[in-house]
């Protein structure tokens, strides 16, 4: 019995160091210049990278996708790149391979340069490899040290408030963004998200209005910055996946954000939404945190008023200059911050 075990044991270890040296060695992409899929292509079981990331020559990221055994990479036609970078994140190893467009397909040129790094504010990670073995920093880890990762920031366009990935944005915070920008557009993603599921695993749904916008990317967060979930979406049906759980508390958060990336189609910049959920155990379901920040304003409910808590879940009256959670018949939960 020990030696079939010792066997077992052995041949995962195997498929493992082998998964480490084969995997970007072992890419096929598949589609057009403009959109396509890079796919692992072994003998082994499945194998599911953590993080995906393509990016431009200059560092734009193109596409990004976790947990999946395979990318799906949108490469704007107005726009369109013929040198990218793929790479993968995986047990604590990362590989990367350039794909060069040849007129036909993407191939991937033999004697490439080293790999090296340099800072960029548009990257995710806070750097990228340029493909000419001549970056600044020979690691990933090495740069990622220096450059860290762009702090999100705020600026406004004529369709409203965009993240521009450089950390360098008018304002440091959407909302603050918002109270003076606003939106043009009163509709955007969140406000159409459909969540299905329980408080630890469910699944969150935003509509797409392809004449309006395209969603692009979305990431839910705990209260205390920990990602639950992120997903990449290419089309109308976009499915984000959420494993709600602390592994401080061995317990899932009650309060989460999913913040929505969106392109809008008469413009190249990219738009932010974020929703705030809490979880309400009476009823069961996700509800939706209605913010307020307004000068001696109070929002009148359809509802009845059950009763009104603070942060730590205490019963408080109406007060103004101070964060309360005024929760309604039906479930409805609205945050509230009324300014005097």
């Amino acid at each position: 019995m020990k030696k079939y075990f010792l066997i077992i044991f052995m041949l995962f270890s195997f498929s493992k160091a082998n998964s480490q040296v084969i995997l970007c060695d072992s890419l096929v992409v598949s589609g057009s210049q403009y959109q396509f899929t890079i796919s692992i292509n072994t003998s082994f079981i499945p194998i599911l990278v953590d993080y995906w990331v393509t990016t431009s020559n200059s560092g734009f990221v193109l596409a990004e996708d976790s947990i999946s055994s395979s990318h799906v990479v949108f490469n704007n036609p107005a726009t369109a790149f013929d040198t990218i970078t793929t790479c993968l994140h995986y047990m604590n190893t990362v590989c990367c391979v350039i794909y060069i467009w040849d007129g036909s397909s993407w191939v991937s040129p033999t004697n490439l340069p080293t790999a090296s790094w340099d800072c960029s504010p548009n990257s995710p990670l806070g750097c990228y490899d340029p493909g000419t073995g001549m970056g600044q920093f020979s690691s990933l880890a090495a740069c990622q040290a220096v450059c860290g990762s762009p702090t999100p920031s705020w600026d406004c366009s004529a369709n409203g408030c965009y993240d521009p990935g450089t950390g360098m944005g008018q304002y440091t915070s959407l909302s603050a963004c918002q109270s003076v920008c606003g939106q043009v557009s009163n509709i955007t993603p969140c406000d159409s998200i459909n969540i299905i599921g329980s408080q630890s695993q469910f699944t969150m749904q935003p509509f797409s209005n392809l004449n309006m916008y395209q969603v692009d990317y979305i990431v839910t967060t705990s209260s205390d910055g920990t990602v639950l979930g992120e997903d990449s979406c290419f089309s109308s049906v976009c499915i984000h996946s959420v494993n709600n759980f602390s592994a401080t508390t061995n317990m899932p958060y009650d309060t989460i954000t999913t913040c929505l990336y969106y392109i809008s189609n008469n413009s190249f910049n990219t738009f932010t939404c974020c929703e705030t959920w809490i979880w309400n155990s009476n009823f069961g379901i996700w509800s939706k945190v209605g913010i307020i920040n307004s000068t001696n304003h109070f929002l009148l409910s359809k509802n009845k008023l059950v009763k009104i808590v603070d942060v730590l879940g205490r019963k408080a009256n109406h007060t103004n200059n101070k964060t309360l959670f005024y929760i309604y018949e039906g479930g409805r939960v609205e945050k509230k911050y009324i300014y005097d």
